[in-house]
């Protein structure tokens, strides 16, 4: 009989282990920051975006470097005209002369000596016929361009260096989303977790309450307060649970992956941090929106260089070669070579205009990079302030934590000896939840804030030091 309930035994605990096994998510993520740091790297589609800009870009540079290089090719053409290119001549002048002597001569000579001879009278000559065609070899390279190429060149850096600054800002943006998103989870998790305990708690309580009205000890409406409690308790739970369904899906939207996340890294609040002034600095000299607005900057100066540079001429070298042709003349040159010089005396005031718009546009982006870095310094300093007002309010709400705790310890005390109401109790352990989760909620803010900061400093890649 003990034979039977051991293999029975047996068999239940391995269906429950494959239940068990069945019931695992094998499409979990337990991520630290870190991991999900490189996993962005590798899955953001907007990283990838900026990124295939900046190689756009760097192409494009390349191919200004063509514009100092020879320029060789071949080009064909074939043409049928309405009629052959001929040249005729009058020679009447010099035949009919010749003819009257040639018949003086032979009313000499013995009839039948000289043939009769028939002198023409025009000359006709083909210097092109109806139809030809021909395939030649072409050969240009500049050799003076009043500075165009070099602005050209000058401007293709210009542009790599904008969508290198582009690719850091949307990086650090999304370095930002990141640390927004993966500790919002975080927070969600942990605020569930308090709610758990919280709705574990006042269910004790209510069953203490029902024992305790079942002897008399406290009075019905004490117990009726507790479940009021119970329910608000249970509400306050789902709702966290929505809570975190929805910054579940917004993490997984930023990675780029449906699989669940389980973030492994808490809120944290950082020990050492710089000045405001460090900070300040740091983004006016490395912040990748005022990098793009100095490329910008040496875009305009290369155009107003262009736009001068019309004022003076164009010199190039230039050549071809015969390489086939059908009726082309034997006049035809079979190759040439030469220097071509081009300069444009009046454009209606054209380039000048253009002159005194590129001057304008100058002037606008030194007003904008301007403006732009005071708006940076503003705004770092409101993220400063914002990660200090939350490092007060973290530090002072761990002193509260500690005195919440026993008070709600000696609430339940009191409760269980008849020396305190339901009221006091519920509002012990409800005044404990709402301190736990601001604490909380006070590290999640000095997290984003210092995500956010260091975004416009250029520094995001730093954020990792900071843990």
């Amino acid at each position: 009989m003990n034979k039977y309930l051991i293999m029975m035994l047996l068999a239940l605990w391995g269906v429950n282990v494959i239940a068990q096994t069945e019931d695992t998510p094998t499409d979990t993520l337990y991520f630290g920051f870190n991991e999900s740091l490189q996993y962005l790297f590798s899955n953001s589609k907007s990283i990838q975006v900026a990124n295939f800009q900046k190689e756009v870009t760097e192409h494009e540079k390349k191919a200004t470097n063509a514009h100092r290089m020879p320029h060789i090719g071949v080009t064909g053409a074939y043409t049928i005209m309405d009629d052959d290119i001929e040249m005729h001549a009058d020679l009447s002048e010099i035949t009919e002369p010749l003819g009257q002597l040639l018949q003086g001569v032979g009313a000499i000579l013995p009839p039948g000596t000289l043939p009769a001879i028939s002198m023409p009278t025009d000359l006709g000559l083909t210097l092109q016929e109806q139809q030809m065609g021909v395939i030649m070899g072409t050969f240009s390279m500049p050799l003076y361009t009043g500075g165009k190429i070099n602005a050209a060149h000058h401007a293709a850096e210009a542009k790599v260096f904008e969508a290198s600054e582009n690719l850091r800002e949307v990086t650090n943006q999304q370095i930002t989303e990141l640390v927004t998103r993966y500790f919002g989870l975080q927070l969600t998790n942990k605020v569930l977790q308090i709610r758990n305990d919280a709705l574990k708690n006042i269910e004790n309580h209510l069953s203490n309450a029902k024992k305790l009205e079942e002897q008399g000890q406290i009075a019905h409406v004490e117990r009726l307060h507790a479940e009021v409690a119970y329910a608000n308790a249970s509400r306050e739970y789902r709702s966290s649970e929505k809570d975190m369904e929805i910054t579940q899906k917004a993490l997984q939207n930023t990675l780029g992956t449906n699989q669940v996340i389980v973030p492994m890294d808490e809120l944290f609040i950082p020990k050492d941090i710089q000045s405001l002034d460090y900070y300040q600095s740091l983004a006016i000299q490395n912040s990748p929106l005022l990098g793009q607005i100095d490329a910008k900057k040496t875009l305009v100066n290369q155009k107003l260089k262009v736009e001068r540079s019309k004022y003076l001429p164009d010199v190039a070298l230039m050549g071809g070669a015969n390489l086939y042709d059908y009726q082309l003349t034997e006049m035809a040159p079979q190759w040439f070579v030469g220097v071509g010089i081009s300069i444009n005396i009046f454009d209606g005031f054209e380039r000048e205009n253009k002159i005194r718009a590129a001057k304008t546009q100058a002037l606008q982006v030194d007003n904008f990079y301007g403006k732009a870095s005071d708006d940076i310094k503003m705004v770092v300093q409101k993220l400063y302030q914002t990660m200090e007002k939350a490092f007060d309010e973290y530090e002072s709400l761990a002193t509260t934590e500690a005195f919440a705790a026993e008070y709600l310890d000696a609430r339940e005390k009191a409760f269980t000896n008849g020396l305190a109401t339901s009221t006091d109790v519920v509002d012990a352990q409800l005044n404990m939840e709402k301190v736990k989760i601001a604490k909380l909620q006070a590290a999640y803010a000095y997290d984003v804030a210092l995500a956010s900061m260091l975004q416009y400093c250029g520094a995001s890649n730093t954020f990792e030091q900071y843990r």
